[in-house]
């Protein structure tokens, strides 16, 4: 979200501010697992990327008059509810299959 509020702030475009979004709280749960000597959620098959997509894309597309504690605790509410239903029912997402050998 702080990413999202910096591009925002600068005047980018939304879907630029939406990218920076998404891409800074990535790299905040990469930070976390590498610091926790854990894999990466990146790199399994749950929704991560979707959920902070969604939670910066609620962000940067609802109105400043909302104030920016509202339009948080929106985005905060939307990432939540998708990760949650994605952990409960199991959703996941098509992951690449890698050939033997390959790289």
């Amino acid at each position: 979200m702080l990413g999202a509020a910096k591009a925002e702030a600068t005047f980018a475009h939304p879907l630029v501010a939406i990218l920076f979004g998404a891409m800074s709280a990535c790299f905040g749960g990469l930070l976390r697992d590498i610091v926790c000597s854990e894999q990466p959620v990146l790199f399994r098959r749950e929704i991560y990327v979707s959920a902070a997509l969604l939670g910066a894309a609620v962000f940067t597309l609802l109105p400043a008059e909302i104030g920016f504690d509202g339009r948080a605790f929106a985005r905060l509410a939307a990432a939540l509810l998708l990760r949650l239903c994605a952990i409960r029912w199991s959703w996941t997402l098509p992951f690449p299959k890698y050939r033997e050998g390959a790289g």
